[in-house]
């Protein structure tokens, strides 16, 4: 390996990449990541051209340079195709990869669907099964199901030894996966439970409802790997998280924590967001949401039977009823509507959310535009938000104590203009049904009186020229 490569960083759900410069060029590379096939789980990333071959460059950059054979006389032997083909069938090469022409090739391993039921007589102890029978400690091998499964798992060929073959396709056709002694504990015990059940099915545990969902939407973030950028439960940390750009105050930086997801997006937008994190058909090198975030949401190739179990999920583990209703709002008045512009501008939330035309990574936004709040958030979660924000998302920098309480309502703690002082409803559900009424014109209307007022107020080294004219008309 390249002697000034980086040391290994990131996660270990995809496979490693110091030395894929030596399995395909430069081309093949740049492809994969600008157009990621559509069968594949690695989402696509949404890249230009050039972003694309800046990577394939870096990738090719960790790998030594591989010799060329100068002899490629044995690709034309077309014997070797036929040969190839018989050891792609014999090593069940298509149980795993997709090759065209094997569709309908078996599988070549034991039904392992009640391995802990079969008979320990049909379990091939080979050569050692004199040994086994004979050995009564827990070292060493013994005749037993648990004792089988360990040596098979940790060494596939170990009841192959002693014996006399004709020909080495004769020999075990199990890899060895090089598996840890905690996933060996974890598949033998699966193994030993994998036996006809003496309990009648209608007794059995058939999860409904939530738990149902539950249980289904753990296999897609799992085969999509949503936990490897995303806080799906709380204390589970993304292995993003430990990548060193991310830590300390860039910790911000992070894609948004899942925890709550349910209580907070409204499921129909989010089904509508997992189709195309972009959220646009032409500008599609941009997070759709979090704009000001440089890590970019990719597209998965995801089914439409997956996004409405991801949906499912993320309510059953919010506890949130299905299906959703969104509760009636009720139009805001003109007075109302500019009480709550005015008194929103003064809050100053524009200075950390991002604004209506921003589609580029920005360091000085910290929050996500109010152009999709109303179709994104649910309202009884933006009350709570907007009330105390650190009980839904314990490492928010969204500031608490925006609200105070008078009596039954909320009222802003705030500086605020003399018609929401004397305005007898609810600040809170004011400002969320103004939230609301946030589309592009609104929030582009937003932008304009701020940076008209930006533009009124007196630059830096301003006051102190202001004060020299003063002093010299003074004198």
């Amino acid at each position: 390996m390249n002697e000034d490569a980086p040391e290994l960083a990131g996660g270990s759900w995809g496979p490693e990449l110091s030395r894929v410069g030596e399995k395909a060029n430069f081309d093949y590379i740049a492809g994969w990541i600008h157009d990621t096939p559509d069968w594949s789980v690695m989402p696509n990333l949404r890249l230009e051209q050039q972003e694309a071959n800046d990577i394939a460059t870096y990738l090719m950059s960790l790998s030594e340079p591989t010799d060329t054979p100068e002899d490629y006389s044995h690709l034309e032997d077309t014997s070797l195709r036929e040969t190839g083909n018989m050891l792609i069938r014999h090593y069940g090469c298509a149980g795993c990869h997709d090759i065209a022409g094997f569709e309908k090739v078996g599988k070549i391993g034991t039904d392992l669907t009640t391995e802990g039921n079969k008979p320990i007589e049909r379990l091939d102890f080979a050569l050692h099964t004199h040994e086994a029978k004979r050995n009564h400690s827990d070292e060493g091998i013994s005749y037993n199901h648990k004792s089988f499964f360990e040596h098979k798992l940790i060494k596939p060929e170990y009841f192959d030894e002693g014996k006399i073959f004709e020909s080495p396709l004769q020999k075990s056709r199990m890899p060895n996966f090089g598996l840890s002694e905690n996933e060996v504990t974890q598949l033998v015990t699966y193994l030993l439970g994998s036996v006809d059940s003496d309990i009648p099915e209608s007794m059995q545990h058939n999860p409904v409802g939530k738990e149902k969902a539950i249980v289904e939407g753990w296999w897609v973030i799992k085969k999509y790997n949503c936990q490897g950028c995303h806080q799906v439960i709380p204390g589970q940390v993304p292995a993003i998280a430990e990548l060193p750009q991310y830590k300390g105050e860039n910790a911000g930086k992070l894609p948004p924590s899942l925890v709550g997801a349910g209580a907070r997006l409204n499921p129909e937008w989010l089904a509508k967001f997992l189709r195309n994190p972009a959220m646009s058909t032409k500008h599609l090198n941009q997070n759709g949401v979090r704009s000001y975030l440089a890590i970019r949401m990719p597209t998965f190739n995801l089914w439409d039977e997956e996004i409405g179990i991801l949906v499912r999920f993320f309510e059953a583990m919010s506890d949130q009823t299905s299906p959703y209703f969104p509760p009636a709002m009720p139009d805001l008045t003109e007075q109302e509507r500019t009480m709550a512009r005015e008194n929103f501008l003064g809050m100053d939330c524009l200075n950390c959310h991002a604004s209506a035309t921003s589609t580029e990574y920005d360091p000085s936004v910290i929050a996500p535009s109010f152009v999709h709040a109303s179709e994104r958030l649910k309202p009884t979660w933006t009350k709570r938000w907007l009330w105390d924000p650190g009980s839904l998302m314990i490492d928010t920098k969204m500031p608490k104590g925006l609200f105070r309480k008078d009596g039954d309502r909320t009222v802003v703690a705030a500086q605020i203009t003399d018609d929401l002082a004397n305005y007898k409803g609810d600040h809170i559900d004011l400002f969320v049904r103004y939230m609301n009424t946030i589309d592009m014109d609104e929030a582009t209307t937003l932008q304009g009186i701020l940076e008209a007022e930006r533009a009124k107020a007196p630059k830096a080294g301003d006051e102190e020229f202001m004060e020299e004219e003063e002093f010299f008309e003074d004198e």
